[in-house]
């Protein structure tokens, strides 16, 4: 970085050079009047996870202006996916009979490295392999930020406004202390594979169930597969699925996904990702707002994660251009909207995960299909001591949160009234999740419930 650009006043500095990131650049950009940067944590020269766009990505690669590079690539046609969910016999969902056509199975890697060189193309400043260290708020609005360069050490930057693309780790928001509300502790396992030269590509994502979670198979450009592994950490880390020996084994009990990498060549260990549900309380506020996974992430079984980035990274743009030209706020309508889409996915999580009922008994399904059945205004008649609590008394919370949540338990309070104090506490805790590890504790005898007054 020369002297100059550390000096600059920038009007906005995007955290994160993903598909989030890279659309709200490009947004930014359509104006000529504002300096825009962005900051990439590495050099688009290691292996990423999300490897299918979806048909309805198209119209936003067009409102970015980046439609016909993305076709230039000759990118690899998926037809839709085939899934073993719900029973043994594979179902398919194809892509044809959609608006858009068929999807695109991707070379993560070199989509995101597509959209930054775009972003710096029309004029964008783009950092890599530089981190934030920290961000302050100074008394004149202005945001001084302290970046770590793997390769230029220590800088520091000035801006007008901050978009946090950083994904799920949110940096600037942990920086600035929102809270982030996690649904679950999903996380995928991948490993790559080269195939064979006779073999044949998949034309579609083969998705199957198991016990313990789910597996997925894509295929990448280069005559590639993905294959990986997906459940909670607590799950895979029993199983040892960061083990390529166990792995490898889990693998070949899979009947959809096993037959795929019959002569394969597996050419990367396995390698775990975060993969959890979770939104920040807060996507934004006075001079910065979240766009991405950073603002609220999703379950890949979704198969929105790009889509639903681009969009936010545009919308997200908005917000910031309409704070610096001192417009109507965009905040609240963005948060709203981001709120109101959040709990669509998730009815649609829940749809989709309460069609696989073959192991009503293992907990990666428990914590997906539990309903609420807790009334509200039941009150608590007797509370155990704590010292009674087992370690696997709560599927949908830590002992530690179980602990805590039998500790604030109290005779004669209602369940409503438990819930609220217990997340006034623990803000990273959705409600739902509150409500069924006290339905646990009442289940397992920890808690007796009296009768409703009516």
């Amino acid at each position: 970085m020369s002297r100059s650009s550390a000096e600059r006043l920038w009007d906005v500095v995007i955290l994160g050079g993903g598909p989030a990131g890279s659309a709200a650049g490009l947004t930014l950009l359509q104006r000529d009047d504002l300096a825009i940067a962005m900051v990439e944590a590495d050099a688009y020269d290691g292996p990423r996870i999300g490897e299918s766009l979806s048909p309805g990505a198209r119209p936003l690669l067009d409102y970015l202006g980046v439609w016909e590079r993305f076709r230039a690539t000759q990118p690899l046609a998926s037809f839709g996916s085939l899934a073993a969910w719900g029973g043994e016999t594979p179902q398919a969902l194809d892509y044809l009979f959609t608006l858009h056509g068929n999807g695109w199975s991707l070379d993560r890697t070199g989509f995101d490295r597509l959209l930054a060189e775009t972003f710096q193309a029309r004029g964008g400043h783009l950092w890599q392999r530089t981190r934030l260290r920290s961000a302050q708020r100074l008394a004149s609005g202005e945001w001084q930020l302290q970046l770590q360069g793997e390769e230029t050490g220590p800088r520091s930057l000035r801006s007008r406004f901050l978009i946090d693309a950083t994904g799920r780790s949110g940096r600037l928001a942990r920086h600035i202390g929102t809270v982030r509300c996690h649904e679950d502790r999903l996380v995928g396992i991948a490993r790559v594979a080269q195939l064979p030269a006779q073999a044949t590509i998949p034309s579609a994502i083969h998705v199957e169930a198991c016990d313990y979670g789910w597996w997925y198979a894509a295929p990448l450009p280069g005559r590639r597969l993905v294959v990986v592994a997906m459940s909670d950490a607590d799950l895979a880390g029993e199983r040892r699925l960061t083990d390529a020996q166990c792995w490898q084994q889990r693998l070949a009990a899979m009947p959809l996904i096993a037959p795929l990498t019959e002569g394969v060549r597996f050419i990367t260990p396995p390698r775990g990702f975060p993969a959890h549900t979770s939104r920040l309380v807060d996507p934004g506020g006075d001079g910065w707002v979240a766009v991405g996974d950073a603002a609220t992430a999703r379950d890949p079984l979704s198969s929105t994660g790009i889509p639903y980035a681009l969009g936010s990274g545009i919308h997200g743009a908005l917000v910031a251009v309409n704070a610096l030209t001192h417009n109507a706020d965009m905040l609240p309508s963005y948060a709203q909207s981001l709120h109101d889409d959040y709990q669509q996915y998730l009815n649609s999580r829940w749809n989709i995960y309460r069609r696989e009922t073959r192991w009503p008994d293992q907990r990666f399904w428990q914590r997906r299909r539990t309903r609420v059945e807790l009334d509200p205004m039941t009150p608590l008649s007797e509370v155990a001591p704590v010292t009674r609590l087992d370690a696997a008394a709560s599927v949908h919370l830590t002992p530690g949160q179980a602990r805590a949540l039998l500790a604030h338990c109290r005779s004669g309070a209602s369940s409503h009234q438990v819930v609220r104090d217990f997340a006034e506490h623990h803000p990273e805790l959705p409600d739902q999740r509150i409500i069924l590890g006290l339905q646990e504790l009442a289940a397992a005898g920890l808690v007796t419930l009296g009768h409703r007054v009516a």
